[in-house]
């Protein structure tokens, strides 16, 4: 089967007189004439007993499902397909014969694709992974049938999603112990009020999280995160409402510390250093420009990011480490730790020409300055020379010919 796929196509590429403006349907006949003479034998190294996963589809009987998006929770798809239509990697590795030692078999198996033998219990799997995902989407009383086609040694899986109704929240409310944070929090969030209506998603609920832990960590709330933040959510029978309260846990130092109130941080002093022990060539103008995170206010996380945003944009910084010294009364000494470029380099850059057969050279010589006035500026010149012996082409006197540039940039960060 192998010699004689080889020899048809051996035969279509002699017949179309084999040029690289046939490509696209010297490939086209390609996957055709593979497809025709392979559909037949794909399942030959599928043991006796099993089925090849011919095609697996994900349908739901609710018009507000998306039944595309859950493809990714099956564990078990088929074989690629090329163009959509044809199985061309299945094909390849089902040309191979069984001998492992003959060279054109291990090639066309390396190849190739093996086949997907289909597992009962990687379907039992997705099943539950479809299930939760709809859960998770507000979906809690949805469910899956399993279904399968058998058609000769091949099979199709069929998962069909059953979402019902989603929940929704009935009420929600903050239970927020700590005094600071409530007070925060409140001008932020409000009451809870608006979530009431909303369906009952893990994604939203999340998301609040991340908002929450945002807003406090730019409120001076140094330690806080996202897993200080839990949710009780209460079920009404008969109903799909749901009571959730969102709950702010207090602060420990370890699994073992009493709780505490959490504690807010403000920044106190900046100090500048280099990571190689030398002064920092920069003005003390430009580096508090910079500078976002402040001393006498409270720690912000965007603060800081923006401030090692500033610093990346620099020419001359190489990179930026921002660390903080705590004391017992929660004050934060800055230490912003500056890696430096070298100042000045130099480059060099030889080029080879051809114009029409006549061969040339030429050369670039830059001097680049990163820090020309201590605030990061940019001094670039470029010298540019080239020589080229034009003989024969048209519109150009026989000769040599030479050329000679400068160009100067000067740039200031901003």
């Amino acid at each position: 089967m192998a010699l004689f796929f080889l020899l048809t196509l051996r035969k279509i590429m002699n017949f179309m007189n084999w040029k690289n403006r046939h490509t696209p349907l010297l490939l086209l006949l390609i996957t055709l004439v593979a497809t025709a003479l392979t559909g037949c034998s794909t399942s030959k190294f599928v043991p006796e007993d099993r089925y090849l996963l011919d095609a697996v589809q994900v349908r739901t009987d609710s018009k507000e499902l998306d039944a595309a998006q859950f493809g990714q929770y099956v564990r078990q798809k088929g074989n690629s397909h090329w163009f959509s239509l044809f199985k061309i990697p299945l094909g390849t590795y089902s040309l191979a014969g069984r001998d492992s030692t003959k060279w054109l078999n291990r090639t066309l198996r390396h190849i190739g694709e093996e086949p997907v033998v289909y597992d009962s219990l990687e379907a039992a799997r997705s099943c539950a992974d479809l299930r939760l995902a709809m859960q998770n989407m507000g979906y809690m009383n949805s469910y899956v049938d399993f279904e399968t086609q058998v058609r000769g040694r091949k099979l199709k899986a069929i998962y069909t999603l059953h979402p019902d109704d989603p929940y929704r929240i009935s009420s929600f409310r903050y239970d927020i112990p700590d005094s600071a944070v409530a007070q925060v929090l409140a001008p932020v969030f409000g009451t809870g009020d608006q979530q009431v209506g909303e369906v009952f998603t893990v994604s939203s609920l999340d998301n609040l999280r991340k908002r929450i832990a945002t807003v406090l960590n730019d409120s001076g709330f140094y330690r806080f995160h996202k897993d200080f933040v839990t949710y009780t959510a209460d079920s009404l029978q008969g109903t799909q409402g749901v009571n959730l309260v969102c709950r702010i846990l207090p602060y420990r130092e370890n699994s073992s510390a009493p709780p505490m109130p959490h504690p807010r941080y403000r920044v106190r002093s900046i100090h500048y250093r280099s990571s190689d022990g030398y002064d920092l060539p920069l003005r003390r103008s430009v580096l508090a420009e910079n500078t976002v995170v402040k001393a006498g206010e409270w720690f912000s996380a965007s603060d800081l990011q923006r401030t090692y945003n500033n610093f990346a944009r620099l020419g001359a910084v190489r990179y930026t480490n921002i660390t903080f010294r705590e004391d017992t009364l929660h004050n934060l000494d800055t230490d912003i730790r500056l890696s430096m470029r070298k100042p000045n380099t130099i480059a060099f850059q030889p080029e080879g020409t051809n114009t029409a057969g006549d061969f040339g050279a030429a050369a670039t010589l830059t001097y680049q300055n990163r820090n020309l006035f201590r605030g990061s500026e940019l001094l670039s010149i470029e010298l540019r020379g080239a020589f080229e012996a034009i003989k024969g082409l048209e519109g150009y006197e026989r000769g040599d010919y030479e050329e000679y540039g400068v160009e100067t940039r000067f740039q200031m960060p901003r």
